[in-house]
């Protein structure tokens, strides 16, 4: 019980202020950790981005995209130290899974969000790179000898742990998940303000605000997707938690997903994930010069 307190203290210390435990679901944390000091199979689980290029089709209509490995700005190996000092507390406590999941759900989706220039083919190969090269990268990371550490696309990763249903399936699910949530209008409000910025800053600005409010539904729908395997994971006994190094935009929809039991940990200070995005901006400029 001991260890478990200090590793809570610990989480509590490195990260976000308040928001280091998202909805402050300290219970949701102890209670995995409890699991995992059980021996029994939690995952703790870490997303890496892929990237997106974006290219402005007819006025109104949504943009293209091709997709990227992005492993010149990946967020887990920027975060590779602290994701080796996590390693270390969790082994404390139990066998701890850290599981690096790429997001084959944004590249592979079939419910229309994105408007690929890329053949499947193409997009799979792309996916396969990313995982490739954090398993590559993953080697030398320092870690407890009773922790495991693997990279996974969702794909493989709902395969592994025997989901029931398809991404896509749980990405429609998400989509109903956030139409039932009381705070479906202002979440679609802030999707479509922020949408419109992002698309922005990526030199598209002939999008139709009803055009991309139905995109951000979708869109969103794929992370709060996450949180219904999620659900369906915790209730089959299968222990969950996301370790958060973003802002905090997907897990919250992955939390409205689970209807709100999802342990969400945000190990690091507000100024190192703005120190974090700034460097991936960095990446990216260089990466088209």
């Amino acid at each position: 019980g001991q260890i478990i307190m200090n590793t809570i203290e610990w989480f509590k210390k490195v990260g976000a202020g308040r928001n280091w435990i998202y909805k402050n679901n300290e219970v949701g944390l102890a209670l995995n950790l409890a699991k995992l000091a059980r021996g029994e199979e939690i995952d703790f689980l870490i997303w890496n981005c892929i990237g997106f290029e974006w290219f402005a089709e007819k006025k109104g209509e949504m943009p293209s995209c091709k997709i990227t490995n992005n492993l010149d700005a990946a967020i887990t190996i920027y975060f590779a130290n602290k994701i080796e000092e996590i390693a270390q507390i969790l082994s404390a406590v139990g066998n701890p899974n850290i599981k690096i999941l790429v997001p084959s759900n944004e590249a592979l989706n079939s419910n229309g969000v994105w408007k690929y220039r890329q053949t499947k083919d193409e997009r799979e190969k792309i996916i396969a790179e990313t995982v490739m090269g954090l398993t590559d990268f993953s080697t030398i990371f320092s870690l407890p000898s009773n922790c495991t550490l693997e990279v996974k696309s969702w794909d493989d990763y709902l395969l592994s742990a025997g989901a029931k249903y398809s991404p896509d399936y749980y990405s429609q699910q998400g989509v109903d998940r956030l139409r039932e949530s009381p705070n479906f209008g202002k979440i679609i409000k802030e999707g479509v303000n922020s949408g419109l910025a992002y698309f922005a800053q990526n030199g598209v600005t002939n999008i139709d605000k009803s055009v991309l409010e139905k995109r951000e539904i979708d869109y969103y729908g794929i992370y709060a997707g996450e949180g219904v395997y999620y659900e369906e994971a915790q209730e089959s006994g299968r222990g969950i938690a996301v370790i958060n190094f973003e802002e905090m935009r997907v897990s919250q929809m992955s939390f409205i997903g689970t209807k709100g039991d999802l342990a969400i940990v945000t190990p690091i200070k507000p100024e190192q994930m703005t120190a974090f995005y700034r460097w991936e901006t960095e990446q990216i400029n260089k990466r088209k010069k």
